[in-house]
């Protein structure tokens, strides 16, 4: 589970490195599971990139530490927690995205953003 505070990984090709979540949308209880969207501040980042640092950016949650279980009964969990980030008008800010992607943001309640990151993933598990 990603909480406020948290430290996560941006995994595309839009220069920031490590972010820290300031808050978690749409939740009760300010937990972040896959699929949620969060708000962070962009804390390293790449030179001459897109990111800036001390940035505030939405992105989507696509690796957790956290095990989350199928419906099959499979249990996933990853080493790290990741984000994909957006721009200002809801368009992801990098071209490639880097490490697997979890199948679950398939089934996300009607978001095409998520159709867009499964396409520029190189695996889903």
């Amino acid at each position: 589970m990603v909480s406020i505070l948290s430290r996560v990984y941006i995994s595309d090709s839009s220069g920031g490195r490590i972010a820290v979540c300031i808050k978690v949308l749409n939740s009760k209880y300010y937990k972040a599971s896959l699929t949620n969207q969060i708000i962070v501040a962009v804390k390293t980042v790449l030179s001459n990139r897109r990111a800036k640092r001390h940035e505030v950016l939405k992105g989507t949650i696509i690796r957790l530490v956290k095990k989350t279980s199928r419906p099959n009964g499979i249990k996933i969990w990853f080493e790290d927690n990741a984000i994909v980030v957006y721009t200002k008008r809801e368009e992801l800010m990098g071209t490639r995205i880097f490490g697997p992607v979890t199948y679950e943001l398939r089934f996300a309640l009607g978001k095409k953003k998520h159709t867009k990151i499964l396409t520029l993933a190189s695996s889903i598990l």
